[in-house]
């Protein structure tokens, strides 16, 4: 778990469940180059601040342009629905329980882009640091009936 503040609002982000991690992992797999560099920690050894967002927004954008809008979608969810936000001293979910597609936003201070692409990085990173997405890709060109599980 970790604990962030952006823009005056504090949130936890949570790892994934097991099972939710692989299904995010599987949709991910089209995109693997970029988010590779992501999770490297290559983007952290880049010591120009300018230079680093723009190879990280670069990096996230290959990761984007390689999948298609559902799993995507799906990805956002399933990282938003892993964000807690503190709220009169409690975390509360930051969205509402079966939400699907975008919907279910509880706090109007993480309804943009920005605040979302950092909260879906964090939970991310926080599932997936120690998971190998190259074994995956290895296993999934070994198997490809892989591809009908996602």
């Amino acid at each position: 778990m970790s604990e962030i503040e952006l823009d005056g609002q504090r949130y936890q982000c949570n790892k994934f469940p097991t099972r939710q991690a692989w299904h995010v992992a599987i949709k991910l797999l089209p995109g693997a180059d970029g988010l590779w560099y992501l999770m490297s920690g290559q983007l952290n050894e880049v010591e120009d601040p300018d230079t680093r967002s723009r190879n990280g927004f670069a990096a996230i954008a290959t990761v984007m342009r390689e999948i298609n809008p559902a799993d995507a979608d799906f990805i956002i969810d399933a990282c938003l629905d892993n964000c807690r936000f503190l709220s009169g001293g409690q975390w509360a979910p930051l969205r509402a329980p079966g939400s699907l597609n975008g919907a279910g936003i509880m706090l109007q201070a993480a309804d943009s882009f920005d605040v979302q692409l950092r909260l879906v990085w964090e939970v991310l990173n926080e599932s997936m640091r120690n998971f190998s997405l190259e074994k995956l890709r290895l296993f999934q060109s070994a198997s490809p009936s892989l591809q009908a599980v996602a």
